[in-house]
């Protein structure tokens, strides 16, 4: 009995696996019937547990990892049963189905088994399996934009950020400029870029805009970290554990004011966090007060882009031939500003008909807003910006800007000066004084992004056109003060007189009017610009009888000869400009301007000084610059302006300034002595003519010679060298022309020129060096250079001494017939650089073959002009790294004989270069 136990259970140890193998076989069309069965089941629980999950979604839940990984699993399994099912019917029979196929049916039983035992087990894991969980919030949010990607100017601006980005060392970075530039759609782009990365694990965007609420902010960063609003205990605490958990990204769009981060409980970014925030603003100063480590100004559009975004929104339209040319005119109004080529491409979309542009163009043109969007969507946000300015006083000098035409560049300190005499400036000590409050409010407009500078020109400023609609709309109201703009239309005639009425600020410039009314009453009327009107011969009589508040007249550039007696009514004017007057010769007696603070009689054909003069007891600056018929001032007239601080004399017709004692003193006319009674006088710029007295060192004790800021020596025989010049510590320009005994020049030698900006060579036939080449006394403050008729020179520029001219940024050279090399010296291998020149002016140089032999970088060049030097075979090594470099022009044949140091300088520098007219060379000649 044991024995036969022992047996059996040794036949089954065998029998078993052998039943199992042919159970494959002989059961296999079961096993693939069960597995079809269970494999049906499983497909109907995959479809229950993918509709379980959308609606755990659809109520703010997130499927897990766990879930993803089991529907995995089972579509995998689905397929390979579905292969063991397809296989099985495949080849079931052998030899045209008369047999069963043996070997295929042990195999797919067997298939069939396992995975039948398998998607069981994967069945019933079900009930162990996590399905859904709360949805954490995401990296970001996208947000719908107008985008203009494909744009250089908005694909640069959104590189330049990322890169940025990328950066360890900049955690905070402000991105700054006008209302309507495209600072949020720039960000908007980065927001919803980075929201689909995991570069950051928090990108977080808030918009501030003008109200600034902490508890506001702070409650949308909790809301996009996903935590508890509700809780309002330790918020900024709480907030500042959750995000310096994390690497984030905070976006703080359109911010007016500095937020305070820890206030909020933002941690401020570091190289170890590797956290950022960004801020977008119109005010530079938010920037500085945010203390951002790199700003980035969001500037227009270029013209072509813009042409592509004003086409892209008008639509085809303005490809017709007669809508295009009345379209770009259209579009030029809106200054390259998005915002506004959006607004107006929008209201002109699919018109066709041409009176319907030009009457765009003239409302465009007239600031009236008349198109539709342009005052919800355009004037309201810039007026806005205008209303953040931080007083009444910086408001109205804003406003004034706008009382010049379209592009016009305003000179700096032409404005300060005007609004020192409307009283814009508060309390001022002095024409420097006011200056200097001046361009303390240029700088806060220009960080406002209210005013732009100048691009080159640092002297100047202009008015965004869509920034000076804005300005002349709020200024033609009673809030603005009531402006009256007419500048730059073309007017032939003035306003009527019941046109004036109640204006506070008329412009009229550079217009065609011929006449003026007779006898205007305007008796709030501050400002009168007249400037420009070449046409204006006469000013009636009559017509200053009525313009009693008048601070300011500018009349520069008419084609007056002479003033009115009526100019004497205007006893608070404090500003008056004759400037460019090339035809008057007369001014009435001016004793009644007792307030008068500037007068600009540069480039009049004025003989004598006005009557009256010594008694303008208030007058600070006067201007007689190239009064060259000027030849008589008679003595006691200039020592009486007791509160004179800025003379300006330079290339007048009253030259002869002696001094008592000599014997061809003549009691009646100014002299020396005079300056030295001017105690208010700190700015004396001033003509030297001949040898005279000037250059006695018995004279160099003088008071006066510290106060000389400009000089022009003229026809002095005695001069060899300018070490024989006065001390004069305020020098900042210097022309010496025609001194036929000069022929070493000295300019690194001579201590008084340290703060020299400008100087001018001219006719000096003799001078055969400019620079010792040894000497310590660098022009660190060098800017314009100009060199002609210095026929003995050889060369300008020594290329040790380039290296003391910072910041050069013009230099001209011309008619200097032995000239052969502009920089010369220097050693094989040798680099130099001028880091500011911009500009490079060669003229009739007919032996000047090199402009420099050695290396040399000009980071800021823009433009080369040649002329009349033929033997200038080569440009210089480096031009072709110069980045900034627009403009090559000259003639024709020049350029074809140029020698190149390879192909592709020469292809790099093509695209640059312009052929100088004929005519523009004669004007050039001529000027």
């Amino acid at each position: 009995m044991e024995i036969a136990t022992v047996v059996l259970q040794i036949l089954n140890i065998f029998l078993e696996p052998i039943t199992r193998q042919l159970g494959y076989l002989f059961k296999c069309q079961e096993k693939v019937e069960e597995l079809r069965n269970k494999n049906e089941r499983l497909k109907v629980r995959i479809l229950d547990l993918e509709a379980n999950i959308e609606a755990a979604e659809r109520s703010g839940k997130a499927a897990t990892s766990e879930a993803q990984q089991w529907f995995n699993r089972a579509r995998e399994l689905e397929r390979e049963a579905d292969e063991v099912v397809e296989r099985y019917n495949e080849n079931k029979c052998c030899f045209g189905g008369l047999c069963p196929n043996c070997t295929s049916n042990y195999k797919s039983g067997r298939r069939a088994t396992t995975k039948l035992s398998q998607i069981t087990t994967h069945i019933n894991l079900t009930n162990t399996v996590n399905w859904s969980m709360d949805r954490p919030p995401p990296v970001g949010r996208e947000m719908p934009t107008a985008s203009i990607t494909g744009q250089s100017t908005f694909d640069k601006n959104v590189n330049t950020i990322l890169e940025c980005l990328s950066n360890d060392e900049l955690g905070v970075i402000g991105i700054n400029g006008m209302g309507g530039v495209g600072k949020t759609t720039v960000m908007l782009e980065i927001n919803n870029r980075l929201s689909q990365n995991r570069e950051f694990k928090r990108v977080i965007w808030i918009t501030v805009s003008k109200d600034v609420n902490i508890t506001r902010i702070q409650k949308e960063i909790m809301t996009k970290l996903g935590m508890n609003v509700e809780d309002e205990y330790m918020i900024a605490e709480r907030l500042f554990f959750a995000l310096k958990e994390q690497r984030f990204l905070l976006i703080l769009d359109d911010l007016w004011e500095k937020l305070d981060l820890n206030a909020i409980g933002v941690p401020r970014p570091n190289p170890q966090n590797k956290c950022k925030i960004i801020i977008t603003t119109r005010s530079l100063m938010v920037c500085n007060r945010m203390e951002t480590d790199l700003k980035i100004k969001v500037d227009v559009l270029i013209e072509e882009e813009a042409w592509i975004l004003f086409r892209e929104k008008a639509r085809n339209v303005v490809s017709l031939p007669s809508i295009e040319p009345i379209a770009r005119k259209v579009l030029k109004e809106c200054g390259g500003l998005p915002l506004a080529i959006i607004v107006v491409g929008c209201a002109m979309r699919d018109k066709d008909n041409v009176h319907v542009w030009e009457n765009a163009l003239r409302a465009l043109r007239e600031a009236t807003m008349e198109i539709k969007g342009m005052e919800r969507e355009v004037f309201v946000p810039l007026k806005y910006s205008y209303d953040q300015l931080q007083d009444e006083n910086i408001r109205q000098c804003f406003l004034y800007c706008s009382l010049f035409p379209e592009d016009y560049e305003i000179e700096k300190n032409n404005l300060a000066g005007r609004w020192m005499c409307e009283g814009l400036l508060g309390r001022v000590d002095s024409v420097e004084d006011a200056r200097n409050k001046g361009h303390g409010l240029i700088e806060k407009l220009i960080d406002s992004c209210m005013i732009e500078q100048v691009p080159g020109w640092d002297s100047y400023v202009k008015l965004h056109d869509v920034i000076r609609d804005v300005a002349i709309r709020i200024g033609s109201t009673r809030e603005g003060g009531g402006f009256i703009v007419e500048a730059g239309l073309g007017l032939k005639e003035a306003l009527r007189v019941e046109e004036w009425g109640e204006a506070q600020r008329i412009s009229l410039m550079r217009n065609e009017i011929e006449r003026l009314p007779n006898r205007p009453v305007c008796l709030v009327l501050t400002t009168l610009i007249l400037r420009e009107n070449i046409n204006l011969n006469n000013i009636p009589e009559g017509f200053f009888e009525c313009l009693e508040a008048l601070k300011v007249l500018d009349l520069y550039g008419t084609g007056i000869n002479s003033l009115p007696q009526s100019l004497s009514n205007l006893k608070d004017l404090r500003y008056l400009s004759l400037y460019d007057c090339e035809n008057l010769v007369d001014i009435p007696h001016v004793g009644q301007l007792q307030q008068l603070q500037v007068l600009d009689l540069c480039n009049t054909k004025i003989k004598r000084l006005p009557e009256g003069m010594g008694e303008l007891a208030n007058l600070k600056l006067l201007n007689l610059r190239k009064t060259r018929d000027l030849k008589s001032i008679k003595h006691g007239v200039i020592s009486r302006l007791s509160c004179l601080e800025e003379l300006n004399t330079m290339s007048s017709g009253y030259v002869d300034w002696k001094t008592i004692g000599r014997e061809e003193i003549s009691t009646e006319e100014a002299c020396w002595e005079e300056f030295e009674e001017l105690e208010s006088l700190s700015s004396l710029r001033i003509s030297i003519y001949g040898n005279g007295p000037f250059f006695n060192k018995k004279q160099w004790d003088r008071k006066i010679f510290d106060k000389i800021e400009a000089l022009e020596v003229v026809g002095c025989q005695v001069l060899t060298s300018l070490e024989q010049l006065p001390p004069m510590k305020r020098l900042d320009e210097l022309f010496i022309k025609n001194c036929s005994q000069l022929d070493f020049v000295g300019l690194d030698v001579v201590p008084s020129l340290k703060r020299l900006e400008c100087l001018r060579l001219l006719d000096l036939r003799v001078v055969r060096r400019i620079w010792k080449g040894d000497g310590d006394r660098h022009l660190l403050n060098l800017r314009y250079f100009t060199i002609e008729g210095c026929d003995a020179l050889k060369n300008v520029l020594l290329a040790n001494v380039v290296q003391c001219l910072p910041c050069l940024e013009k230099m001209k050279i011309r008619w200097c017939s032995g000239l052969e090399e502009i920089i010369s010296g220097g050693q094989v291998g040798q680099n130099i650089t001028l880091p500011k020149l911009k500009e490079l002016k060669l003229y009739d140089l007919v032996k000047l073959r090199s402009i420099c032999e050695i290396a040399i970088t000009w980071p800021s060049l823009v433009r080369i002009f040649v002329r009349g030097c033929p033997e200038l075979k080569r440009l210089p090594l480096g031009l072709r790294e110069a980045e900034m470099l627009r403009l090559i022009e000259g003639e024709k044949e020049w350029w074809a004989g140029l020698e190149w140091e390879d192909d592709r300088t020469n292809s790099t520098l093509l695209p640059l270069f312009v052929r100088t007219s004929v005519a523009k060379w004669e004007w050039l000649q001529l000027h």
